[in-house]
């Protein structure tokens, strides 16, 4: 059953007329098998799978795999509403490269939303990484004076909301912060000093999101929020998930912030606007051994790995070979350029120029994280077979005998992953390579590293930037 939204504080002030709610997605169905990336309406909600795929039966607000969107596109919600549109998503910025072991994640400071304002005014907000995200939104303030002829506008101001929200490596609780950002000129004529009031709707699959915590007033006149404009950020609320029973303990929890500009002098409101959507999943995955108290991500965006050639971690080792592997899996289109090869001595049945398209440069096809260890050592001798068969019958791996002139059987997509040699689909879409044993083995705990300190867990989509 999919908990009641509860919304935290309560308006004092008179309701904003009720939007129209429309859902412009095909209503989810019982029978159906969905793959990652659909999206569907359900309950007066819309939802996106973020998972490789569900089995039909596999509900929206009952399986976590499903993230809420929110309540489905509203319609104007007054005439005198004035509220300007986010613009469209630019190109993210990429994450950093983490190195081989624990690392605490950077916070995001309000210049650096500022200084990335497209990206912040955007709407997947702007990401640093997946624990320090920000969003901002524009809101137009119009003061009206009642006439005995009804409502005549005497003036229009515009100013800023900025959000923040900090999740936490080893804890399930976040917080979201905002900071109102008055324009002094005005656009036309003469404003009062109206009150402008921030808060937020709740909303979380198992109803286990919970605000436990806020510093600062909310609601306050413009020209407190004027005076106060030069601090960091002016209120806050800390809201607190419980391990639930789905898998990893999965909660999703998704807060909408609207705010209210309420013109005193007519006490009548001017205008009410969601201008941020923050989407928050909180964990307790046992195999993440860096963070045993479980934590807590952003989802706004998908995750993905930047490798560089001069990739190095933190004892300055390099993996040049690992990458030119990735790098030729992912930009080589022909099915004879890469091992195994097609039509080839293992896959002799298809027609010559098979194009073979490895799966893992893009967020439109991604890679989802196998955290099956006997999966993983599974996928890994499996692709030590076609090694054997295609490549050569035996090699020096031993490290300790061999050091540097040791080789390692590589496969891309990672053996970590449901995209790896024995999933592939179809069944040649993968690349093995011999490669430095040492190069091979330090990327892979650099690997492993990324995935511990942003919380990748199970079915958890990313892809690969090859710069």
């Amino acid at each position: 059953m999919t908990p009641t939204p509860t919304v935290t504080p309560t308006p004092t002030v008179t309701p904003t007329p009720t939007p129209t709610v429309t859902c412009d997605q095909p209503e989810w169905s019982a029978t159906k098998t969905y793959t990652w990336g659909a999206k569907v309406s359900w309950k007066g909600h819309t939802w996106e799978l973020t998972t490789e795929w569900t089995d039909p039966g596999e509900e929206p607000g009952v399986y976590a795999e499903w993230d809420d969107l929110g309540p489905c596109q509203s319609g104007s919600i007054s005439s005198r509403s004035g509220v300007t549109a986010l613009q469209p998503t630019p190109t993210p910025t990429k994450p950093v490269f983490l190195p081989s072991k624990k690392t605490e994640a950077e916070d995001i400071t309000r210049k650096e939303c500022e200084d990335n304002m497209e990206l912040s005014m955007s709407l997947d907000g702007y990401t640093k990484n997946r624990f320090a995200w920000c969003q901002a939104g524009t809101m137009i303030a119009r003061d009206w004076v009642k006439t005995k002829t009804g409502w005549k506008l005497t003036g229009v101001a515009v100013f800023n909301v900025q959000y923040k929200v900090r999740t936490q490596q080893n804890s399930r609780r976040f917080t979201l912060y905002a900071h109102v950002l008055p324009i002094d000129k005005l656009i036309w004529g003469t404003m009062t000093n109206p009150y402008i009031s921030l808060y937020n709707v709740v909303w979380s699959e198992s109803g286990t999101c919970k605000q436990v915590d806020s510093q600062g007033n909310p609601n306050e006149p413009l020209s407190t929020w004027r005076s106060s404009s030069s601090s960091e950020w002016q209120v806050s609320w800390t809201f607190e998930t419980a391990k639930t029973a789905m898998v990893d303990g999965v909660e999703q929890c998704n807060i909408s912030p609207y705010n209210v500009v309420t013109e005193v002098r007519a006490q009548y409101r001017k205008n009410s606007s969601a201008t941020a959507a923050v989407r928050v999943r909180c964990d307790s995955a046992e195999y993440l051994t860096y963070y045993k108290n479980g934590g807590c991500i952003n989802t706004n965006q998908v995750m993905y790995l930047t490798i560089r050639r001069t990739d190095r971690n933190e004892d300055g080792v390099t993996w040049p070979q690992q990458y030119d592997h990735i790098k030729h899996a992912l930009e080589s289109t022909d099915g004879e350029a890469t091992v195994p090869s097609v039509p080839g001595p293992l896959f002799p049945d298809y027609p010559p120029r098979t194009s073979k398209v490895i799966p893992g440069g893009s967020r439109w096809s991604p890679l989802f994280r196998l955290a099956s260890v006997t999966e993983s050592r599974d996928q890994r001798i499996h692709s030590r077979s076609f090694c054997k068969k295609e490549i050569r019958a035996s090699w020096p791996s031993s490290i300790k005998k061999h050091g540097n002139k040791a080789l390692n059987c590589d496969e891309f997509p990672f053996a970590s992953t449901e995209k790896g040699s024995r999933y592939a689909d179809p069944p040649y879409a993968f690349s093995v390579r011999l490669i430095n044993a040492i190069q091979n083995q330090k990327f892979g705990e650099a690997l492993g590293a990324w995935y511990e300190n942003n919380r990748i867990i199970r079915r958890d989509p990313f892809y690969i930037d090859v710069q």
